[in-house]
C-alpha cells in the first residue's frame, strides 16, 4: 500500500501552524504524485502560498516532500480535547485523511482517558493510544497528531502542539491525571 514511488508535496509555512493558531490546509498539499511531478507540485504549493498571503515573493515557506501512504483508516488524535478537556479525542474514518479534512465524510469519535484501560474499536487500538500518549510526553505538550493505518501499521504523518490549550491548562491536566 505504500512505497517511495508515490509522494506528497506540502507546505510548511511559519504562519500555517504557529504556537497560538492553526491554519491547517490554508496552503497547498498535493497528494499521490510521482517523482516526475515534484517540480510541478512544488510550483503549485508556491503559487497557493503567494495567493493566500498576497505576496509577490515567497518568504517563510518550506516545502515538505513525504512518502505517500494510502491509509485504510486515518485522521487525527488530540491528546487533549482542544475545547479544553483533559481527555484524548480520536476522530477517524475508513478513508484517506485528506477526504476527512475536506469534510466529505463525518468521522467516528472515540475518547481515551489517561491511566484507564481504554478501548478503541480498532485492531491494536490500545497500542495506538499508548503511542499517542508517548508523543505527548515526548513533546511535553498537548498534541494534534495526524495519522493513518495501512495494513494495520500506524503511521504518524504530522504532530504539532494544540494551539488552544495554554501551558497552565496543560500543567493542570497533568496534575489531575
Amino acid at each position: 500500500n505504500w512505497c517511495w514511488n508515490k509522494l506528497v508535496v506540502r507546505s510548511s509555512a511559519l504562519s500555517e501552524d504557529g504556537e497560538i493558531s492553526s491554519e491547517a490546509w490554508k496552503y497547498a498539499t498535493i497528494l499521490d504524485i510521482s517523482v516526475d511531478d515534484i517540480k510541478n507540485a512544488t510550483l503549485q504549493v508556491i503559487e497557493k502560498y503567494k495567493k493566500v498571503t498576497q505576496a509577490s515573493v515567497v518568504s517563510w515557506l518550506s516545502i515538505i516532500i513525504q512518502q505517500f501512504i494510502w491509509g485504510e483508516i486515518s485522521w487525527v488524535t488530540f491528546t487533549r480535547t482542544p475545547e479544553r478537556d483533559r481527555n484524548m479525542l480520536i476522530e477517524y474514518a475508513y478513508t484517506r485523511w485528506d477526504i476527512l479534512v475536506w469534510g466529505e465524510i463525518v468521522p467516528q469519535i472515540a475518547r481515551a482517558y489517561r491511566f484507564w484501560k481504554n478501548r478503541l474499536p480498532l485492531e491494536n487500538g490500545e497500542e495506538y493510544i499508548d503511542i499517542w500518549w508517548k508523543i505527548e510526553e515526548l513533546f511535553d505538550s498537548p498534541m494534534d497528531i495526524e495519522w493513518c493505518i495501512s495494513k494495520w501499521e500506524l503511521f504518524i504523518l504530522q504532530a504539532r502542539p494544540i494551539t488552544t490549550i495554554s501551558r497552565n491548562e496543560f500543567e493542570s491536566y497533568l496534575l489531575m491525571d
